[in-house]
Order: C-alpha cells, then sequence, then structure tokens
C-alpha cells in the first residue's frame, strides 16, 4: 500500500476523530468538517 501523503488534518476533521495522533489535535483548533459548507453540514 502506498503512505498517505496528503492533508491529514483535513482527514481527521472530516471524521471527526484524530486518527492519525496528532499531538495538536485539529479538532480543538476547527471543530467543523473542512470545505466551504463545513460549518453548515453535520451528519447525524
Amino acid at each position: 500500500m502506498a503512505r498517505y501523503t496528503g492533508k491529514k488534518n483535513r482527514i481527521a476533521r472530516r471524521f471527526g476523530v484524530n486518527i492519525f495522533g496528532r499531538a495538536r489535535n485539529p479538532l480543538l483548533h476547527k471543530p467543523n468538517p473542512p470545505g466551504v459548507h463545513g460549518a453548515r453540514r453535520r451528519k447525524r
């Protein structure tokens, strides 16, 4: 398998979990999903 080299914080924000185990949790700084409409849309 290939290594993922893209934006890890974006993926963590999409799933709502700190899946990459970063010390600086991206969900604390930006709790919304990524993208233009991220602040409006929530998964139920």
